[in-house]
């Protein structure tokens, strides 16, 4: 081909070969960029996993703390309401005994002197019937405490209940005996002073006139004639007039079964259905009927029945007044 060829076949050679670095160097470039991108996602990947994982470890251990602080917390919290819950069983000890003693002294004291009956056991126990109401305790913390507490707390509310009834009874009963006092004749009906001496007592006597053994239902009071005779409690009069045995006399009735009766008066000045409170004057006294000398007959009833009017007086205001013999 002489040199001509030889030159072409040279230069194909070097464009061949020059062609085949570029190739070359391409090939080298783009695996060199494929690796720089694996690591820079490598990179990123294993700094969110890091991100990921101290977070996990911090969001636990946030966790873990604030558990075991409410935990604590709660130990705290359950442990003073247990100190509550003893402290208020103390104080219903307290109370328990003190509702006991009021018991006592109502049915030893105020029943006993108003003359009611002492309230049943079963009442003043106060027990319980029916469901269980206390179930919903059931498996607590402490549901042992719970249920005995709450149970002491119903029973002991119960017999307030029951003790506040029988106080009401007390009370009403306290008002009828506080009207019954009020109403039963129970003062001398003349002043102490102005009687001179008690001339005929209570009982079986010879009669000064008829001159036979006879009752004496009430006592003689001698006095001067135009004393005041006084009533000797509340009441009211259901009868006035004179008839030849008692002169001029008054009956008042004070109810729950007491009457008194006032007789030989010289003046009468109430009239039938008046109203009379304990000392009121109701009349003087005289020698009107069948009498032997100034003086006041004084009865008491009870129920129809005579009664010695001297169980009624207190005994020092009849001391020292002379008697007939």
């Amino acid at each position: 081909m002489g040199d001509f060829g030889n030159k072409v076949l040279f230069l194909n050679k070097n464009i061949m070969q020059t062609h085949s670095y570029r190739l070359y160097a391409d090939v080298d470039l783009n695996y060199k960029k494929k690796g720089i991108k694996q690591q820079l996602y490598n990179s990123i990947l294993l700094k969110l996993l890091f991100v990921l994982v101290v977070t996990a470890v911090f969001y636990f251990g946030i966790s873990f703390v604030l558990k075991q602080k409410q935990q604590k917390l709660l130990e705290a919290e359950r442990k003073h309401l247990l100190e509550q819950f003893l402290y208020l069983n103390q104080r219903m000890s307290k109370a328990e005994k003190a509702l006991l003693q009021i018991q006592d002294e109502e049915e030893n004291t105020y029943r006993y002197v108003l003359g009611l009956n002492p309230l049943p056991e079963s009442m003043k126990e106060a027990g319980f019937g029916g469901t269980n109401p206390y179930s919903k305790y059931e498996g607590l913390v402490n549901s042992d405490l719970l249920i005995s507490t709450a149970k002491r707390i119903d029973i002991l509310a119960k017999k307030l209940a029951v003790q506040s009834k029988s106080f009401e009874e007390i009370i009403r009963a306290a008002k009828i005996r506080e009207d019954k006092i009020a109403r039963i004749p129970s003062i001398l009906p003349l002043d102490r002073k102005k009687i001179r001496k008690i001339a005929s007592p209570f009982g079986m006597r010879k009669h000064p006139i008829l001159r036979k053994y006879k009752m004496h239902k009430g006592i003689d009071l001698v006095a001067k004639k135009g004393t005041p005779v006084m009533s000797t409690g509340i009441g009211k009069v259901i009868k006035t007039g004179y008839t030849r045995t008692a002169g001029r006399y008054v009956k008042i009735d004070h109810g729950y079964g007491y009457v008194s009766m006032y007789l030989h008066l010289s003046k009468i000045l109430v009239k039938k259905g008046e109203k009379v409170k304990r000392g009121d004057v109701i009349g003087l006294v005289g020698n009107t009927g069948r009498s032997t000398g100034t003086h006041l007959h004084y009865e008491i009833q009870i129920n129809g029945k005579a009664v010695n009017p001297e169980y009624f007086f207190d005994k020092r205001l009849l001391k020292g007044i002379k008697r007939a013999r």
